[in-house]
């Protein structure tokens, strides 16, 4: 008998086409269940209390009864703080925890699970703490690095931030990628938290404290109705995984101490860490928090309300401890699987085990993969040039940051270039752009524009000017190489981009401005476009000034490569953060249906003033599409970089 906490580490006793069809079939449907069952025929897993016995006739399972559980909430004695007792119950747990040096790691995302531990590791007093962190991106990661920065400074920590967008799982070299040995069960973001177990290690972490549990036990359910879940239908299965779904509720394990999901967790998250030579400790996973937060009234778990009271009572400020805009690493998920993943699907169609042996449909999943290139909005080609070893674009002007995968995961459009150039195909941007430089800068040679895109308009600019493009999203710009070879358009990022040189004519048009939404970094983009004028040039902006506000969606037909689409589009308008949110959902010619999201910033024409001003302009003008005067909901800024 052969045993470790590492499934790679047994893998020269296992044979990857000797599998078991229900625990295949489980993990092709997403029906995860809680057992002793691997993939693997003759690889079995330790559940909680639960022993292995190895005699002449075989290996045996022994499992323990099944654990009690609290069925519904206790009242609560008379001037009894919760509170307190969940403050000391915790740090107490922390206390516990082996470390010889008192060296120890925070995982802490900014929520109110991993706040909640990391102001009890705090409490706890070790010599020692570090903390580690994955940012998401667009305006709900500033939101996030804002709460992980307060939560940094009130409890002391010396803290690493890891942008997750730069390690989306598949991405090239981490673990799937060159091929190393790993869990085909394993956790979903394996390479970003890889690089956060790496930076742990190097700081000589001997342990550490995750928020793993929080959700789980903060759960308002019934345990007396509870049903096992069900999942939607999957259009590629093979045959041997439809007959093994009759069975993916069999040999289960019983009912255990700690929260099935926060178990299943465990086993996918911390061989990583053992690993690296480091204990994880999940404290809201401890039986006694766990049998605590079962006996809490619901009132005190609703939305997580006591935990968010105990960060408020830390003295910490409310958008810590009730985000507005929680973090969530969909966008990850998304990046990966549509710009590494998708390849990956490609090799294994030419050869995989799970199609010889029955269990995937081979040309139902090919088929299934060319409708989520069309969902996605990126062709094949597209998909394969970004893989390593491409074509190389032109040197990048900076180093874009997270917000560029954020925004092109929400838009259908900006994930496909081509297919958004033929929908802009009717622009009359260039062409107003150009009347009004005819009029204010007749003179003009020189322009930059930031936000070019795909360089539709800037094409139509260069033949009456010498031009420079720059847009944030490397898809684009990659697109605009190979569409319009003639023009010089770069990577960067126009809230930080420095060209060296100035110009005559600053223009940023397609609403690319309304895509940053703090007002900090508002300025920061005026600070860029002053920096590449000089005295007299004019700066040109098309950008959103007032909201739409109607609440009736509208419905049209859009011409794709593939035949006419129908995208019908509503629209919400948040006053507090002016924000106004077009909500498209498409009907493609496949029968496939897509949705998408964009956020944008009306900045109105008073605030636009102001910042262009406080950059060094003069506004000369501000007009909507027509020319004749100013309505909305765009509008064309037109201003005049004043003697410095």
């Amino acid at each position: 008998m052969h045993a470790s906490w590492d499934l790679t580490l047994l893998r020269p006793y296992l044979q990857a086409d000797r599998l078991v069809p229900r625990v295949v079939a489980r993990t092709l449907t997403r029906q995860h269940r809680y057992t002793t069952e691997t993939l693997f025929e003759g690889v079995y897993r330790l559940t909680e209390r639960a022993a292995a016995t190895l005699t002449p006739s075989g290996l045996s399972i022994h499992y323990p009864e099944p654990t009690e559980h609290v069925l519904e909430p206790r009242t609560l004695r008379p001037g009894v703080d919760p509170l307190m007792a969940l403050d000391e119950l915790l740090t107490d747990v922390i206390r516990q925890a082996p470390t010889a040096t008192g060296c120890v790691g925070v995982e802490l995302s900014g929520g109110a699970d991993s706040g909640n531990v990391a102001l009890a590791v705090k409490a706890a007093g070790f010599p020692e703490v570090h903390s580690f962190g994955l940012l998401v991106g667009g305006s709900t990661g500033r939101q996030q690095r804002e709460r992980r920065q307060a939560l940094v400074e009130h409890c002391g920590f010396r803290d690493t931030a890891t942008p997750a967008m730069r390690h989306p799982p598949f991405c090239a070299g981490g673990v799937r990628d060159l091929c190393k040995p790993h869990d085909p069960a394993g956790a979903f973001y394996q390479e970003a938290f890889d690089v956060v177990r790496e930076q742990a290690a190097a700081q000589r972490c001997e342990v550490m404290f995750t928020g793993s549990g929080g959700d789980e036990i903060n759960a308002h359910h019934s345990r007396t109705q509870a049903r096992l879940p069900m999942s939607e239908p999957v259009p590629w299965l093979g045959n041997q995984a439809v007959q093994a779904l009759a069975e993916v509720n069999e040999h289960l394990a019983p009912i255990p101490v700690l929260p099935i999901p926060t178990l299943m967790a465990f086993g996918m998250h911390n061989p990583g860490f053992l690993r690296a030579g480091i204990w994880p400790v999940s404290p809201l996973a401890h039986p006694r928090i766990v049998r605590f937060m079962e006996q809490l009234p619901h009132e005190h778990k609703r939305g997580k309300a006591l935990f968010r009271e105990r960060i408020r009572r830390a003295g910490l400020p409310e958008w810590v401890a009730a985000p507005t805009e929680p973090e969530n690493f969909l966008a990850v998920l998304e990046k990966g699987l549509r710009s590494y993943g998708l390849p990956v699907l490609d090799d294994m169609l030419k050869e995989s085990i799970l199609v010889d042996l029955g269990y995937v449909d081979g040309k139902a999943l090919a088929k299934a993969g060319r409708e989520r290139r069309l969902r996605a909005g990126r062709p094949r080609s597209a998909v394969r040039c970004a893989r390593p070893g491409g074509r190389t674009a032109k040197p990048h002007v900076t180093s874009p940051d997270t917000e560029a995968e954020h925004v092109e995961a929400t838009n259908l459009l900006y994930r496909d270039p081509a297919l958004y150039d033929m929908v802009q195909s009717d622009s009359t941007g260039a062409g107003m752009c150009q009347t009004l430089i005819e009029l204010h800068r007749p003179d003009a040679r020189t322009l930059v524009d930031f936000g070019c895109g795909t360089g539709r308009d800037l094409e139509i600019l260069a033949k009456r000017f010498e031009c420079i493009g720059v847009d944030v999203q490397p898809g684009m710009v990659d697109h605009a190489h190979q569409a319009r070879p003639g023009l010089d358009i770069r990577t960067g990022d126009m809230r930080t981009a420095r060209l060296g040189k100035r110009m005559d004519v600053v223009t940023c048009m397609g609403n690319s401005l309304a895509y940053v939404h703090d007002n900090e970094e508002i300025s920061q983009v005026f600070a860029t476009f002053a920096a590449h004028t000089r005295p007299g040039a004019l700066l040109v902006l098309c950008s959103p000034v007032t909201p739409i506000t109607r609440t009736e969606p509208t419905t049209a037909t859009v011409d794709t490569p593939t035949g006419p689409a129908t995208v019908t589009i509503r629209h919400t308008w948040d006053l507090r953060t002016q924000i106004n949110t077009m909500h498209r959902h498409w009907a493609l010619p496949s029968g496939d249906e897509a949705r998408d999201e964009i956020r944008r910033r009306v900045l109105f024409p008073r605030e636009l003033e102001r910042y262009a001003e406080d950059a060094g302009f003069e506004v000369l003008d501000m007009l909507d599409g027509t020319g004749t005067g100013l309505t909305g909901p765009t509008a064309y800024t037109v201003a005049r970089q004043t003697p410095r």
